[in-house]
């Protein structure tokens, strides 16, 4: 190798080596205090939060079509539906794939929520993973999330203060219209003779699990929530 490319490959190395050694050392640690009480015992929840609820009708005008994954245990099918409001995907559609078990008896079911618009690796390992674990013993719907609820980059963006809370306001709304969609899904789960609708779970990575634990806490069907890395305080990221 000529000198010219041995200094740029040791350029590079250092570089690559100091941009990982920033990312490791450059954030803010804040550790986790919890004030539950030990003895605490989740209660399904009564009534309904005004923030998540909506009038029921009828399940959701559902659209089922061909997925683009092959699974040897489950028909894959992809499925979307209309928002309940402003949700911030594309077209205001509701997407996820439907991992139908062959096998024919009632089975439960899993939901798997995306990081909504950062990376799809966590929640398509998660639904992957599971369908090879659980071996056709569940259903598995995996909502698709292309979009962001929170766009950091729109916040970065903002020169004012009340461009900021605009932003804001629309990210909460993204939040909540998506917790409502959760709901509406529900609703139409309930009409598939193959689900067990007594048997549903959900599982949240990451802003999906600040997600998952609006929708336990205010959704009495979902019987019991995976939550990983969904610690934090959410008012303290924004001022950051």
């Amino acid at each position: 190798m000529k000198d010219s490319g041995k200094k740029r490959l040791i350029y590079f190395i250092a570089v690559v080596s100091f941009a990982y050694l920033g990312a490791c050392n450059n954030r803010i640690h804040t550790t986790y205090v919890t004030g539950r009480n030990p003895d605490y015992v989740y209660q399904k929840p009564k009534g309904d939060n005004p923030h998540y609820s909506y009038i029921s009708n009828a399940a959701p005008d559902v659209t089922v079509g061909v997925a683009d994954i092959n699974h040897e245990l489950y028909d894959v099918r992809y499925i979307a539906y209309a928002s309940a409001g402003r949700n911030g995907q594309v077209d205001n559609r509701v997407e996820a794939y439907y991992f139908k078990s062959r096998t024919p008896r009632k089975k439960p079911l899993v939901i798997v929520l995306p990081i909504w618009g950062i990376h799809k690796y966590p929640s398509e390992k998660i639904s992957l993973g599971y369908a090879d674990h659980a071996q056709g013993d569940a259903h598995i719907i995996w909502l698709q999330g292309e979009k962001p609820l929170f766009d950091w980059r729109r916040f970065w963006s903002t020169r004012t203060e009340n461009e900021f809370m605009a932003e804001a306001r629309a990210s909460v709304q993204r939040f909540e219209t998506t917790i409502i969609d959760v709901r509406r899904l529900l609703d139409w789960v309930e009409t598939q003779p193959e689900i067990d609708a007594s048997r549903i779970g959900i599982i949240g990575f990451s802003i999906g699990a600040l997600m998952a634990t609006n929708i336990v806490a205010n959704e009495p069907r979902v019987e019991t929530a995976v939550l990983m890395m969904g610690g934090a305080y959410p008012w303290e990221i924004f001022a950051t």
